[in-house]
């Protein structure tokens, strides 16, 4: 977790992390996992990542990938 915009962005880079989406929850606290994003969406670890179907509705929170494999399989297969 950083507490600076530039922090976070230079860490994502240094990471590698290529997710397109990151969030920054500014909390005055430091306190993220109270805070009204970690709230909102129920996030208690990090990094905490969110499978998403196509309307944007969570479906899935912190899926490994033989989950998602499976939900994809799955959704092939309907059609």
């Amino acid at each position: 977790m950083e507490r600076k915009p530039e922090n976070w962005k230079a860490a994502i880079e240094q990471d590698g992390l290529i997710w397109k989406n990151h969030i920054l929850d500014q909390s005055k606290s430091l306190k993220f996992f109270t805070g009204p994003l970690a709230q909102a969406y129920k996030v208690r670890q990090l990094p905490t990542s969110f499978l998403l179907n196509p309307k944007g509705a969570i479906i899935r929170v912190n899926p490994d990938p033989a989950e998602i494999d499976d939900l994809l399989r799955k959704k092939e297969n309907v059609k």
